[in-house]
């Protein structure tokens, strides 16, 4: 059996599941984290929401990564690394160059990071589908 269409299954579940979770904390937050902390964290409420969103595609792409192992291209997630890496210092340099307050760098960083997570899982997705007519869900699971 094709082990692609179990991967698109799991997937589209760690979608889901993703979008139930953190649909809810964004939604609760700010309600209750400061009822939880008190006032003297209501300036990490903003950074939170951004540092969210990254934490959901992170959800998404954490599990898939072992693919890189799976289909052997490690050589790819070196790549994907050294990506990960040097944007985040690009990130953090210049946004203090320019003078970028931290919630804006903070929502930078989240954009960078979301789209680095979508390529990546988009990637998966191209190479499982690619790979796996050689592999099969037995193979997958072993």
């Amino acid at each position: 059996e094709d082990a692609y269409p179990k991967i698109k299954s799991f997937a589209v579940r760690l979608f889901f599941s993703s979008l139930v979770v953190y649909l809810f904390a964004y939604i609760v937050l700010e309600r209750y984290f400061i009822v939880i902390f008190g006032n003297g964290w209501i300036g990490a409420v903003a950074f939170i929401k951004y540092l969210l969103f990254v934490s959901f595609f992170s959800f998404i792409f954490s599990p898939l990564s072992n693919l890189f192992n799976y289909f052997e291209i490690q050589h790819l997630n070196l790549i994907w690394q050294l990506a990960w890496l040097v944007s985040n210092v690009a990130i953090f340099y210049f946004g203090s160059i320019l003078g970028l307050s931290a919630l804006q760098i903070v929502m930078l960083f989240s954009i960078k990071q979301s789209i680095l997570y979508t390529l990546g899982i988009l990637g998966f997705m191209l190479i499982a589908k690619r790979e796996s007519k050689h592999a099969t869900t037995k193979d997958l699971l072993a």
